[in-house]
C-alpha cells in the first residue's frame, strides 16, 4: 500500500511540473546542452521598411506627398500558377527610419504563421469603405485588387481645411514569394518601393511667353470617377535598380469620365503647382477623338487684353497620339508662345482642338522629379 502511494505522488508531481512549464528541455542533464524549443505563436511580427516616392520641394510639401497614415498587407497563397487571397492586416502606426528624413518609413503587423509560397501586396491608406472590404472578399489576386475600387471626383491632397486632407494611396509588391515564418519575422521587408495611384499636373508659362499670356486658372477634363489603388500585373515594369513604375494605365471598367471640369486658381500668372492630381486615363486610341481625351484649358488674358481667353492642351506623343495619364508620374505642361487669343469660354475650347498655342510636355516619373527638372521647363 505504501509503494502503490508513493508510485501515486511521484505521478502527480510529474505531472503537474510539466504541464506548467512553457518550454520542452532536449538533451542530457548538463545545462550548457539544453536545447530549449519555445512554444510557437499562431501568428508572427513582420516590419516592412518603405522608400517613399520623391515630392515636390513646392508648393504642397514632401510630408503632404508622402504622407501614409495606415497600411495593409495582403498575403496570398500561390499554388502553381493561382494567387488566392489568404489574409490580411493592417495597422495606422507608421514611423519613419531613423536618418532617412522621412524619406524612409516603417510598420509592423502581425500575420497567420504559414508554410508555403506567398505573394505580400501592401496598400496605404486605403479609405475606410475599402479597408473594411477586406474582410469580406475572397479568391484570386486579380480580382480581390480589382475589388478595391476607389471613387473620387477630386484630390484634396494639399487642402488646408480640416477634415479634407485625403493622403494619396499607395501601392508595392513584395518580389517573388515567401514563407510566412519565423526566418520572415527575423529579416522583415526591406526597401519596398511604393507608388502613388494618382498623377500630378503642372503647369508652367515660360518667361518668353509671359508677355504674351498670363494665367489665371486651369480647367480639368474628361478626368476619371474610380481608381485602383493597385496596378495591373501587365502594366509594372521594375527597373534594374528595383524602382517600379508603370507603363500603362490601370482604369477600372465601371469608371466613367466626369463631364464637368474641375477649376482650378492660380496664385500667379506664371504657373500652378501641385494642386492637380488625378485618377489613372486611358488616351483614345483613334487621335481624332479628341473629346474622350482626358486634358486641361488654361484660362487668362493674352497679351494685354482684359478679357478672358481659354487654350484647349491635350497630352499627345510626336506622332500626334494620346498618351495614358499614369499613375505616379507628373507631366508638366510648359507654354512656350501663345500666338493670338484663343475661344472666350472654356467650354468652347474644349470642344475644339488646341489653337495659336504652342506647349511642351515633360513627363517624368514621381520618383526621378527634382526641383531641377522643374526649373528646366519654367
Amino acid at each position: 500500500m505504501k509503494s502503490l502511494l508513493q508510485i501515486t505522488i511521484f505521478v502527480l508531481i510529474f505531472g503537474l511540473t510539466f504541464s506548467c512549464s512553457k518550454e520542452i528541455s532536449v538533451g542530457p542533464s548538463n545545462d550548457e546542452h539544453l536545447l530549449e524549443i519555445p512554444q510557437q505563436s499562431n501568428t508572427l511580427k513582420i516590419a516592412f521598411t518603405f522608400e517613399l516616392p520623391a515630392a515636390s520641394t513646392k508648393a504642397l510639401t514632401l510630408a503632404a506627398e508622402n504622407a501614409v497614415i495606415h497600411a495593409d498587407v495582403l498575403s496570398f497563397r500561390v499554388s502553381g500558377q493561382t494567387e488566392t487571397y489568404d489574409s490580411h492586416a493592417g495597422t495606422a502606426t507608421i514611423t519613419d527610419v531613423p536618418g532617412s528624413d522621412g524619406a524612409r518609413k516603417q510598420f509592423v503587423v502581425e500575420l497567420p504563421r504559414k508554410a508555403g509560397n506567398y505573394k505580400l501586396v501592401v496598400l496605404t491608406n486605403l479609405p475606410e469603405e475599402l479597408r473594411i472590404k477586406l474582410f469580406h472578399i475572397s479568391g484570386v489576386k486579380t480580382a480581390v485588387l480589382n475589388a478595391l475600387t476607389l471613387t473620387a471626383n477630386s484630390w484634396q491632397a494639399d487642402s488646408p481645411a480640416p477634415g479634407d486632407f485625403m493622403p494619396i494611396p499607395m501601392w508595392a509588391e513584395v518580389p517573388g514569394t515567401v514563407a510566412i515564418d519565423d526566418a520572415l519575422s527575423l529579416s522583415g521587408i526591406n526597401d519596398l518601393h511604393l507608388l502613388r495611384m494618382v498623377s500630378r499636373i503642372d503647369v508652367f508659362i515660360q518667361p518668353a511667353a509671359r508677355n504674351q499670356f498670363r494665367l489665371s486658372d486651369v480647367y480639368l477634363y474628361n478626368r476619371n470617377t474610380k481608381g485602383l489603388p493597385a496596378p495591373a500585373q501587365n502594366a509594372v515594369s521594375i527597373g534594374g535598380d528595383g524602382h517600379v513604375s508603370v507603363t500603362a494605365a490601370t482604369v477600372p471598367a465601371q469608371s466613367g469620365k466626369m463631364l464637368s471640369p474641375l477649376i482650378y486658381t492660380t496664385p500667379d500668372d506664371t504657373a500652378l503647382v501641385n494642386s492637380i492630381y488625378t485618377l489613372e486615363a486611358k488616351g483614345p486610341a483613334d487621335r481624332n477623338k479628341y473629346e474622350d481625351a482626358t486634358c486641361i484649358v488654361l484660362g487668362g488674358y493674352f497679351g494685354t487684353d482684359f478679357a478672358k481667353t481659354y487654350y484647349r492642351v491635350d497630352l499627345r506623343d510626336a506622332a500626334r497620339n494620346f498618351r495614358d495619364l499614369l499613375r505616379n508620374h507628373c507631366y508638366i505642361f510648359s507654354v512656350k508662345a501663345v500666338l493670338d487669343r484663343g475661344f472666350p469660354t472654356a467650354q468652347e475650347a474644349f470642344d475644339s482642338t488646341p489653337v495659336s498655342i504652342s506647349v511642351d510636355v515633360l513627363v517624368q516619373s514621381w520618383q526621378d522629379l527634382t526641383i531641377n527638372k522643374i526649373l528646366e521647363v519654367k
